[in-house]
């Protein structure tokens, strides 16, 4: 994290629990809509079996610049290989959304098609 003076500090909790995972993206938005940035980040990777919880995407609220894992599951009815996300308001009516894409690989199967996955609070 950058400091004010220009240096970085680095932070390791929460994220040392999850250092195993391939974090293939990660976004900063509010998701929580109290004013400040969380952060989603991705997992992918070919070398996970689709059962590995490596694989499951994380999400990290900010509160008063400290980040906790938030223990609520994301609503994705199974565990992908996420290669990127993005935020967006696609119906224009002022709320972000996230869209999460997948790798074009499914982890252990050759040859299956990929999809992606809209996140809609």
């Amino acid at each position: 994290m950058s400091n004010k003076d220009g240096s970085y500090a680095t932070i390791d909790q929460p994220f040392e629990f999850d250092k195993n995972a391939e974090d293939t993206d990660a976004l900063f938005f509010d998701s929580d809509l109290d004013g400040d940035l969380d952060l989603y980040v991705c997992s992918g990777g070919k070398a996970f079996s689709k059962y590995d919880s490596n694989l499951e995407d994380r999400l990290y609220i900010n509160t008063n610049n400290t980040f906790v894992k938030s223990t609520s599951p994301l609503p994705f009815p199974k565990r992908i290989s996420s290669a990127s996300v993005e935020a967006f308001d696609y119906d224009l009516d002022g709320e972000f959304r996230l869209i999460r894409r997948r790798k074009g690989i499914t982890p252990q199967v050759y040859g299956e098609p990929s999809s992606g996955f809209l996140l809609k609070k």
